[in-house]
């Protein structure tokens, strides 16, 4: 773990990642009784969103989730977004009560409340995806199996 001001970051294995693995470096905040909440949803790192509390166990380099936060994580792989279409993008996000979390030259990150409606973060995300010429998917909606996780209802 690392400190940065009063959060700290962890290396997480990315599952199913490969042989080295993938880690991803996630922002956590310190909470009583050894757990983090995440500060940021994950890029690459599934089934948790921002806000949720979490366990990170450090000789598997993984984490569980302990509560959930009601947010619910997007990630798109997309071709590159102008600094226009990002300055938009924040805005629409926020304008729905959610958070652009990270971009890079090919991924972008959003939060949503999930009390924003699954249909219409669904709507907004699949029209992004058209104009951006991007894939995407639910971070923390479904288990690996294609499940639904259920932490909603």
């Amino acid at each position: 773990m690392t400190t940065v001001g009063e959060c700290w970051t962890i290396d997480v294995v990315v599952p199913d990642s490969g042989d080295p693995p993938v880690h991803e470096r996630l922002l956590v905040e310190p909470l009583p009784e050894v757990h983090l909440r995440l500060k940021l949803s994950p890029a690459l790192v599934g089934g948790a969103a921002a806000g949720d509390i979490v366990q990170y166990d450090q000789a598997t380099a993984t984490i569980q989730v302990v509560s959930r936060s009601g947010n619910v994580c997007v990630q798109m792989y997309h071709r590159g977004i102008s600094t226009a279409a990002l300055a938009q993008i924040e805005g629409q996000v926020k304008h729905a009560g959610g958070s652009v979390d990270g971009c890079d030259s090919h991924m972008l990150v959003l939060t949503f409340p999930v009390t924003a409606g699954f249909s219409s973060i669904e709507s907004y995300v699949q029209a992004l995806s058209v104009a951006l010429v991007a894939e995407w998917m639910f971070g923390n909606v479904y288990d690996p199996s294609g499940e639904p996780l259920g932490w909603w209802t």
